[in-house]
């Protein structure tokens, strides 16, 4: 029998309905406890979102503020907060009082130079100040700005606006301050001019100076120099602290170097230089020519303090075309053969003579061949000249121009040269010292025996023969012996002189002697050409004339 399988409905619904009510049961108990924790933690994590967003906004809203961050100062004017605008208003108020302030002044005795803002061009640079405090922690990345804003919110951000102005307006300002100051100084000036001047007639005339009618003395004037660095120190110093400045303008006096009674005192005669032109050579036309063109260059020369004065740059190359005549002249072998210019070292010689009398320094100078112009200044006192390889060259060193004056001087009774002579101007020596040289022959040698040589080919036919009659010959003398001749020469100053005549003096007591200059004059052997004394014919008595007669 087949059997149906039941089922507890009752039991299963129990069951069901049980477990059921026991889910909801337990159900019931938990739910409430889960939906109390869960809305706090909304609520707290409703709290933070809403403070973080709060702190956002407050950090995004500061970073692009368009107002300047707290702490920034402008001149001492706090800024912070403020916009662009606001500050830059304020700012220039204040900084227009600075402005106002710009004052520039040069005094000097009553006068006064006054400068102010607008004079000077004056500009602040506001613009520039008031962007740099705007753009303040704006650069950068959003924690570099926020990093950048702390800290000047902290330490503060401290700007000064800075006044400029056109410099130039300043330096042009005081040069011409300077110009209307400065009164240039003017030297005192000596003029000199002898050519009406007569030394011989000074000689004749003792009471009457008439050296004065040489110079003409023009007085110099004071100046005065603006002490232009001493201003300009003064105005940095006064600037430096603020754009005020009152500057005191001081001018130094600039003295001319000489006065009138020096130039006065520096036209005395120091000496008088005077060469005879020896018989012979009077009457050598070419050569006294050439003497009086040389002398020439020297009448009316002046040499200022450290000038150098060359004997052959003041006459030049001694050529036909410039006026220059051929004349005796000593060659390298020692004998006279004519040349452009001969005669000239007997000025030279004179020229030196002064110079040296009168102190200066002498630089280049050589003796002849054998001594010359002795007889007028001694010896080692010539000064031999020649274009290219010997000159006088000599220096004044002394503080005051040195005046020279020449003359060529014609004996009236045979109307040809006797003299010629040099007049040197100047400062007297000091304490009245005079200077004379002192020479001494330190030793003498013979020449040795003569050279005879027979004029075999009449080469010297048209020379001045003579005869011997030793040698019982003709004799023509080539070139004439000389000894050679060693010569010591000092420069002596001596005081308490006496004036024997105009710019000569003699006698009184050595005070110093500078070192000596040595002169070699070489000697030379003679040599002679000879020939035989020519045999004279009688000229026949005439026979008497006569004639038949009847």
């Amino acid at each position: 029998m087949t059997q149906r399988k039941t089922y507890s409905r009752s039991a299963n619904t129990r069951s069901r309905s049980t477990a059921k009510s026991s889910q909801r049961k337990h159900t019931s108990v938990k739910k409430p406890q889960n939906r109390g924790g869960g809305n706090i933690g909304w609520l707290i994590l409703a709290l933070i979102v809403v403070a973080g967003g709060i702190f956002a906004f407050s950090y995004i809203k500061n970073i692009f503020s368009d107002n300047i961050l707290e702490g920034v100062m402008v001149d001492g004017i706090n800024i912070s907060g403020m916009i662009k605008n606001e500050a830059y208003d304020i700012v220039q108020k204040a900084v227009q009082e600075k402005l106002d302030k710009i004052s520039v002044t040069f005094r000097y005795e009553e006068k006064s130079w006054h400068f102010n803002a607008e004079d000077l061009q004056a500009v602040i640079n506001i613009d520039d100040v008031i962007d740099k405090a705007y753009d303040a922690g704006r650069d950068g990345s959003l924690i570099e700005r926020y990093k950048s804003q702390q800290d000047i919110k902290s330490l503060g951000l401290i700007l000064k606006s800075v006044i400029s102005v056109n410099e130039q307006i300043l330096i042009q300002a005081l040069s011409d301050v300077k110009n209307e100051i400065d009164n240039p100084m003017i030297e005192a000036s000596i003029t000199f001019d002898p050519s009406n001047y007569d030394y011989f007639e000074d000689i004749r005339n003792p009471e009457v100076d008439m050296s004065r009618d040489m110079f003409t003395i023009t007085p110099g004037k004071v100046g005065y120099v603006m002490d232009y660095d001493k201003a300009t120190r003064e105005l940095n110093a006064a600037l430096a602290d603020g754009w005020t400045a009152d500057i005191e303008i001081t001018a130094g006096e600039a003295y001319p170097k000489y006065t009138v009674e020096e130039l006065q005192k520096s036209t005395a005669l120091i000496f008088h230089s005077s060469s005879k032109i020896s018989t012979k050579n009077r009457n050598i036309i070419n050569r006294n020519s050439n003497i009086e063109k040389a002398i020439g260059f020297f009448k009316g020369l002046v040499v200022q303090p450290g000038e150098v004065i060359s004997y052959n740059d003041l006459l030049g190359q001694r050529l036909r075309k410039d006026g220059w005549l051929e004349a005796p002249t000593i060659t390298q072998d020692k004998i006279l053969v004519d040349a452009l210019g001969g005669g000239i070292c007997q000025a030279s010689t004179t020229i030196f003579n002064a110079a040296y009398m009168a102190g200066t320094t002498i630089i280049d100078r050589g003796p002849h061949s054998w001594p010359a112009y002795y007889q007028d200044f001694g010896y080692g006192m010539d000064a031999m000249v020649n274009w290219g390889t010997d000159d006088l060259i000599f220096r004044n060193d002394s503080d005051y121009p040195l005046f020279f004056n020449t003359y060529f001087w014609i004996d009236p009774n045979s109307g040809l040269p006797g003299w010629i002579d040099v007049d040197v101007y100047g400062m007297p020596q000091p304490d009245g010292m005079h200077i004379k040289p002192e020479w001494t022959i330190e030793s003498r040698e013979d020449p040795g025996e003569p050279q005879y040589i027979e004029d075999i080919e009449n080469k010297y036919i048209d020379e001045d023969w003579k005869i011997d009659t030793e040698l019982n010959k003709m004799v023509y003398e080539f070139r004439k012996p000389r000894e050679t001749i060693k010569v010591l020469v000092y420069r002596v100053w001596y005081k308490d002189c006496v004036e024997t005549s105009p710019g000569v003096w003699e006698g009184g007591a050595e005070v110093k002697r500078e070192e000596p200059h040595f002169d070699t004059y070489t000697g030379v052997t003679g040599i002679y050409y000879t020939k035989p004394i020519p045999v004279v014919t009688p000229i026949p008595e005439p026979t008497p004339e006569g004639g038949a007669s009847g």
